[in-house]
């Protein structure tokens, strides 16, 4: 399976005090639609880092260097569903759950 988005030259110069990324889901296609829809609306040089694990990802989410997290819903029993709600089972220190 291919990207749903192609690298267009119509993209956005990037935004002016853009938020850093963090996408996290061990699909790599996914992974790629996801970074290639937040390069249209923030700009090709968007702030975007991947992590395609678990491990990773805690590693990132520890590191306290974005400001949005994006995470598979289905990311191998470490995200649940909750009334309505995602929650992430991310132990760490000082950092927000949901």
């Amino acid at each position: 399976m291919t990207p749903l988005c192609s690298n267009s030259s119509d993209e956005l110069a990037i935004a002016p005090n853009a938020p850093r990324f963090l996408v996290v889901d061990d699909n790599e296609v996914d992974s790629l639609n996801c970074q290639c829809f937040l390069k249209q609306i923030f700009g090709a040089n968007s702030n975007i880092d991947t992590a395609m694990n678990w491990e990773n990802a805690v590693a990132a989410v520890e590191a306290q260097a974005h400001d949005v997290y994006i995470v598979d819903q289905n990311l191998g029993g470490h995200i649940r569903m909750t009334s309505g709600r995602l929650y992430a089972s991310f132990a760490v220190s000082g950092t927000a759950t949901r």
